[in-house]
Order: structure tokens, then sequence, then C-alpha cells
């Protein structure tokens, strides 16, 4: 039902096992783990009237190998803007030195990985939506957290390693669909955009 194309619009990407479009996940040992294996989970909602929506996800005893975690994430989305941005906060943890990483679904086998005004950005372009049409899509993060971009397509995904600073660490997401409300046609359209939301 979400797939078909409505007046609403349409949940116009298939993610199955992927890392989806932006979800955080941790990196240890070079293997990913999702968000998932943990003790407690409550959400609080910070703002959700005028144009900008805040919520937080704590998430209390996050256990992967044999490691775990306190963790908070910050999801801030503003009308008018593409990006959905993002804050960890580790309030716990077992490693000294946590690595985090965000991906975009690997639905297509090339992406663009950029440097662009101080963040260390991925991102493809082309016929990947759910109904073959044109999507982009991105992750990025600035040069303090900004690790590495993993080789191939771990998960399925397109993947962006990153690092806390004090125990932070912050990064961003968009899409842009040809159907959209500014409808992106092209990849050059896309960067351009992503520039824009960047500035």
């Amino acid at each position: 039902v979400y797939h078909k194309i409505h007046e609403w619009g349409s949940d116009i990407l298939k993610v199955g096992s992927t890392l989806w479009m932006g979800s955080p996940a941790i990196y240890y040992q070079d293997s990913l783990y999702a968000w998932e294996n943990y003790a407690a989970k409550r959400v609080e909602i910070v703002q959700s009237k005028g144009e900008r929506a805040i919520f937080r996800y704590y998430i209390d005893g996050l256990r992967f190998a044999d490691q775990e975690m306190d963790l908070m994430l910050q999801i801030s989305i503003a009308a008018g803007e593409y990006q959905t941005r993002n804050r960890i906060e580790v309030r716990r943890s077992t490693l000294a030195e946590p690595v985090f990483a965000a991906g975009i679904v690997a639905h297509l086998p090339t992406r663009l990985d950029t440097m662009l005004l101080g963040q260390q950005i991925i991102a493809n372009f082309g016929l990947q939506s759910y109904h073959d049409e044109k999507l982009g899509m991105a992750v990025w993060t600035s040069d303090k957290y900004a690790l590495e971009v993993l080789q191939g397509t771990p998960l399925d995904s397109h993947v962006l390693t990153f690092r806390p600073s004090s125990g932070v660490a912050e990064y961003s997401f968009a899409a842009a669909w040809e159907r959209g409300p500014d409808p992106v046609q092209t990849q050059a359209e896309f960067i351009k955009l992503l520039q824009a939301e960047l500035t």
C-alpha cells in the first residue's frame, strides 16, 4: 500500500536488510551493527509545532559483539529542508573510542564520494526508486568527525564512518525524488541541492 503513488506521495525506497536511508549503526572490528539489540528505549518529543520537529531516542544497554553502550540520538527535521539532522551523544560506552556509521541503500553500483564545504559526503543519483524513477540520496558529516568511506557495499549499503568528538557526533542525510516538490532530474541538480543544504 505505501509503495503505491498517492496524492500525498509514496514510500519510494525499497530498503530490505540494508542500513536504510541514513540510519545509524556501530562500526566495530570491521563489522556493522544496527541499533537493534538493547535493554530499553524511550522517545522524547522535544518540538512538534511550527516549522521544525525534534525528537530524541534514548537507548540503554545497546549490545553488539562483546560491547555495550547507552546512547541518545536526536533527530531534527525542518520545513523546506531536504536534510534530516542527527546528533548522537554517547552517554556510556565500554569502548574508549566508538565508531559510528550511516549509509544509503546501494541500489546503484556507483557513488559519488566528495568533500564539500567541510563535509565528507557520499551520494548517488539515478533510477533507483521503488518505481524505477530518478532519486538522489546522500549522507554526510563534518570533517571534524569523518573517518572513511567503507569499500564495497556492506549490508547492501554505501557507508560512511565517523567518530564522536567529546562524546558527540553529528551527521545528516537527504533525498530528492523526480516527483518531489522541487523535481530533480540530473545528478548536477542533486549536487546543487546538496550545496544549498550545506550553506
